[in-house]
């Protein structure tokens, strides 16, 4: 589906739940670690992963993880929608929407328009964030996950002017309690305090 079929609310950002995606690719070549990155259009939360490629299976399984790290409803619930780029890498939209059950859906996938990359602004932005701790040409073999979630938690407890001085984990504790508390899950409410 086009990104002009996205839920309303999705593009005037007035309800939670509706993400960008995209990978931050580290080594050129193909068959190097990345980043899978995913940030939420309202509240501006950033969440990312590392997968051993670019290929469209090590992306359906990152998001099979997730999925079972957050349970099924809850993947439902955080998870409404996702708009990728139109790289080979998101190709399979069924494979990304199908629940790890094989059942049901986990979410509604969308694609920007090609050569539109302002149509996923806030993953963009916040790519360019991570680019500060991850430079072009990092070699993602060699960093940790501990270092990928310290730069996640510096992101997400950034004030942002976007957010009326506020971070993106202070748009979190603002949401319901049955979705904030998912959030615990992320590990990133109190970060700094463990890291």
């Amino acid at each position: 589906k086009n990104i002009s079929e996205r839920p309303f609310e999705s593009d005037d950002r007035s309800e939670f739940g509706h993400w960008e995606g995209d990978l931050i690719v580290g080594k050129r070549g193909g068959g190097h670690e990345c980043l899978l990155t995913l940030a939420e259009r309202k509240g501006r939360f950033y969440y990312s992963v590392k997968i051993p490629d670019k290929q469209m299976s090590s992306v359906i399984e990152a998001l099979d993880k997730l999925e079972s790290k957050l349970g099924h409803e809850n993947f439902k619930k955080i998870f409404k929608s996702i708009t990728f780029d139109n790289g080979t890498e998101f190709r399979d939209f069924i494979g990304l929407e199908t629940s790890i059950n094989k059942i049901d859906k986990r979410t509604e996938v969308y694609y920007a328009n090609p050569y539109h990359s302002w149509e996923r602004g806030t993953n963009e932005r916040c790519n360019r964030m991570m680019r500060k701790y991850f430079p072009k040409g990092t070699d993602f073999s060699k960093v940790s996950d501990k270092d990928i979630h310290i730069a996640l938690c510096k992101i997400n407890h950034t004030v942002r002017k976007k957010l009326n001085y506020e971070t993106a984990m202070d748009q979190i504790k603002k949401l319901e309690n049955s979705i904030s508390t998912i959030f615990e899950k992320f590990n990133m409410i109190n970060c700094f305090i463990a890291n």
